[in-house]
Formats: structure tokens, C-alpha cells, sequence
């Protein structure tokens, strides 16, 4: 009796230690921050093998960004970092680049990040019970979308006022 006794307190003492290692490996976003600061890929949530890049992967100011073919290149990859509240900047690169919309209130280019500038950051909510994201400028209150550009024959990134349930306006946000 005394060794079944054993057993059952070792059994538990085991199984408690596996569920909290679990429970601590595990992170609930109880600090209400939905992404964390890491390293993504954006993509289409419509156009899954479309991902964001800034404009041959460039690292000049104004240069536009849009949705190309996945190739995991440096230009597809895009550090997000919760900067406050419940706003995010998208940087790119190594030199303090994000993404951000220009002076014309609709393009979305890469450009130097200012902590001050409206136009650096983004909000950065779940759509539903879904695992695609809508990215809202923080300046402008519009949201992120793709268009086919025929002058750049890819997918133009822009922000514009959301008016129906378009998928264009859907992203993924993968982990590096």
C-alpha cells in the first residue's frame, strides 16, 4: 500500500511539474499587447503567397512598399515593436527605416522612423476569430490595402477608408 502511495504522490509531483513548465512557456498577452516585438513577415491574408517589401528591398527614404512573391528576402522581413498604447511601428532594415504613409495621406513608403510622427505608427488589430490583422495608420485612421500598380506591375501598398469587408484590407503577420 505504502508503495502505491509513492507512486501516486511521484505520478503528480511529475505531472505538476510538467504543466507548470508549460504554463510559463505559454504566453496569454495578460499585459494586453497583441504582438509581440519580434521579427515578421506581412502577407496577404487573400494573397498568401504575396508578401510586404519595400520597393527592390531599397533603404531611401520614400521609396514605396508592396506585395511581391515570397522569397524570404531581407526586404520581406519587418521588425514590429510595440511603441505605445496599443500602437506599433513597422520598422525595415538596419538604419531606422519604417513603414509609414507619405505627405499624400495614401501611399505607404519606407522612411526614416520619428517616435514623434503619427504617420510611423500603426494600430494593429485581430479581425475576429481569425488569424488575419487590419493595420490602421495612426495619423490618417485609414487602413492598410493592395492595389495592382501598373506602373511599379505589382501589388501598391496604400491606406484608404475601409468600406466593405474587402480581403485586400486582411494581412498576416508570421513570426520570422
Amino acid at each position: 500500500m505504502k508503495k502505491i502511495i509513492i507512486k501516486l504522490v511521484r505520478g503528480a509531483v511529475v505531472f505538476l511539474a510538467v504543466f507548470i513548465a508549460v504554463i510559463c512557456m505559454v504566453d496569454f498577452h495578460s499585459d494586453g499587447v497583441l504582438i509581440r516585438d519580434a521579427n515578421y513577415y506581412i502577407r496577404s491574408a487573400n494573397e498568401t503567397l504575396y508578401q510586404m517589401e519595400v520597393y527592390n528591398s531599397f533603404e531611401v527614404s520614400g521609396t514605396p512598399v508592396q506585395l511581391i512573391k515570397s522569397s524570404s528576402s531581407a526586404g520581406q522581413t519587418f521588425e514590429i515593436k510595440h511603441v505605445k498604447d496599443d500602437e506599433y511601428a513597422i520598422m525595415y532594415g538596419p538604419y531606422g527605416m519604417c513603414i509609414a504613409v507619405a505627405s499624400d495621406k495614401e501611399t505607404v513608403v519606407a522612411q526614416g522612423y520619428d517616435e514623434n510622427n503619427d504617420y510611423n505608427r500603426w494600430h494593429i488589430e485581430r479581425i475576429g476569430n481569425t488569424q488575419s490583422y487590419r493595420l490602421t495608420n495612426a495619423a490618417t485612421h485609414t487602413s492598410l490595402c493592395y492595389e495592382y500598380s501598373e506602373t511599379l506591375k505589382s501589388y501598391q501598398l496604400l491606406v484608404k477608408e475601409e468600406t466593405d469587408s474587402d480581403k485586400k484590407y486582411e494581412f498576416l503577420i508570421r513570426k520570422y
